[in-house]
């Protein structure tokens, strides 16, 4: 019976983890349905529309590490709930605001309110499951983010058949407020996120200081393939539908267009969960590697409706190798560093993530959109260098 209960609690710290995983990943994703929106809405460019991305990703990748270590302090409880209402506020008021300063300004505090989830959830994921069910354990969180990414756009598109997207943002807003509260008491009935002074350390385990980074050879090179990768996933999801439109796709189909990649993406995550068991870690982030390059170059110059329906295949491979890589991050950092671990490698992710559409925007004005998505497949594809010094570490641990 007490291993039914500690089953069933790591289940509802699962839960409650990757509801906040769906949540934000599913705003980021909002984010992007809206952006064409008020690029049209307000005459933006495409450099305006990537620093407005770019300031939300920047703020989530510069709040990663400062997450962690506030997690030592206080916990990761109030922190995570905190950054959910943070986020659901920000996004309402972008409804009520005109100037692009604003725009900004708003997009910035929502990605300080994103920042505090990745590491904090993976931490108290990687404290409530034992190292053999926190891998499969992972998975299921991330899938869950895949969900928000799927749905959110979908929802947004199917309410703003209805309403205006100012109302929309307040409906999701609201919806996020009452989803935070429930998962807070969740939290604290299960003890789960405490002040640390509340937790009790096991005797004869030793404190660990520093990062608590294992392997930093492995890590470094588990974060540069990383951050390649966020890097072209970021800048495809950017640039992705302004290439539709130019194809000939209204704005408002856009969202199911985004809909499309994260299904797929979705099924991405138990595929290459499938693929690495079978193949290994290497050879899975080859193919996800190679199939996400070529997909994005294939994209300029297949027609809309075929394009279309090839959202989820690119969606299967873009965002299978996430999956693998997070996976990852826990066999490199000790126990007890795992949200000051996770948060440096999601800082390096993120911060890549927040380059891209900034940098992608400045070519897309300069020489093109055709150019700019070229980019993005060639950055996909850099990854594969990388892949022979991996394999030797992996080999070496």
């Amino acid at each position: 019976m007490a291993v039914d209960s500690s089953n069933a609690r790591s289940n509802k710290v699962l839960f409650s983890a990757s509801s906040c995983h769906m949540v934000h990943d599913g705003y980021s994703n909002l984010l992007y349905t809206l952006a064409p929106l008020w690029a049209l809405a307000y005459g933006f460019n495409a450099t305006q529309v990537g620093i407005l991305v770019g300031g939300y990703v920047g703020a989530m990748a510069l709040f990663q590490i400062p997450a962690g270590f506030l997690a030592e302090r206080i916990g990761e409880r109030l922190p995570l709930v905190a950054g959910m209402l943070l986020v659901a506020t920000a996004f309402t008021a972008v409804g009520l605001v005109e100037s692009y300063e604003a725009f900004l300004l708003l997009l910035i505090l929502a990605g300080i309110g994103s920042g505090v989830q990745h590491p904090l959830s993976s931490s108290i994921i990687s404290s409530a499951f034992t190292p053999e069910r926190r891998r499969v354990a992972l998975g299921v969180y991330n899938f869950a983010g895949d969900v928000g990414k799927a749905s959110y756009p979908v929802l947004a598109a199917a309410l703003m058949l209805v309403l205006s997207w100012r109302s929309t943002t307040l409906v999701f807003g609201c919806v996020t407020v009452f989803l935070g509260m429930a998962i807070f008491l969740m939290l604290r009935s299960l003890k789960v996120g405490e002040h640390p002074r509340q937790v009790k350390r096991p005797e004869g385990i030793a404190k660990v200081s520093g990062w608590g980074i294992l392997r930093p050879r492995s890590f470094t090179l588990l974060s540069l393939i990383g951050m390649l990768d966020s890097a072209a996933r970021m800048g495809f999801l950017t640039f992705i539908p302004f290439l539709l439109v130019a194809k000939g796709m209204g704005i408002e189909r856009t969202g199911f267009a985004f809909g499309l990649v994260f299904v797929g993406g979705a099924f991405g995550k138990y595929v290459c969960g499938l693929l690495a068991a079978r193949l290994g870690v290497i050879r899975t982030v080859l193919i996800t590697e190679v199939a996400t390059g070529v997909g994005i170059l294939l994209a300029l110059v297949l027609p809309l409706e075929p394009l279309f329906w090839t959202l989820p295949i690119i969606g299967v491979a873009m965002n299978g190798t996430s999956t693998v890589l997070y996976g990852s991050v826990a066999d490199f950092v000790s126990e007890e560093r795992q949200a000051r671990g996770y948060g440096l490698f999601y800082t390096l992710l993120f911060g890549a993530s927040a380059m891209a559409p900034v940098t992608l925007g400045l070519i897309n004005d300069g020489v093109g959109l055709e150019f700019s998505i070229a980019a993005i497949g060639v950055l996909a594809l850099l990854t594969l260098p990388l892949l022979i010094p991996m394999s030797r570490e992996l080999r070496a641990a």
